[in-house]
């Protein structure tokens, strides 16, 4: 395992072809084989699969209540924030009132809509200008 300046709760479990560097691996974190992961802060439950490049700077992945797996060969680009669970927007507020007033654990006050996978995805920002030259093209 190449570790770079980061902080990995649990270093067993990155495979020892990966490249973690300028990170913060906070939980059960799986990193596969020749996956690297670069300024970027992870926790909870998240499992990156083989071949994947996770970029940052300011991308995210949380987790409380279920696992977020990432699949093999997956380029995910900077400023990306993959988080399982939300507020409870059916509550009279959104605050975190049952941690913070009644000391309920931390997760009380969010919901969740179940697991996270991520099969393939490939950089947001260069699909999206594909696209916009794509629909200029058709309105000419």
């Amino acid at each position: 395992m190449n570790l770079i300046e980061s902080k990995v709760r649990r270093p067993e479990l990155i495979d020892t072809s990966a490249t973690v560097q300028y990170s913060e691996l906070r939980g059960k974190i799986e990193v596969g084989a020749r996956s690297m992961i670069h300024q970027c802060l992870m926790e909870g439950e998240i499992q990156i699969g083989r071949n994947t490049t996770v970029n940052g700077p300011d991308t995210g992945f949380y987790c409380l209540n279920n696992p977020i797996k990432v699949g093999n060969f997956c380029s995910i680009a900077r400023g990306t924030t993959i988080q399982e669970y939300n507020h409870d927007f059916k509550k009279t507020t959104t605050y975190f009132i049952q941690h913070k007033i009644f000391n309920q654990p931390y997760g009380a006050d969010v919901v969740s809509k179940g697991r996270f996978k991520l099969v393939m995805m490939f950089g947001l920002q260069p699909v999206v200008r594909f696209c916009l030259a794509l629909k200029l093209v058709m309105e000419r």
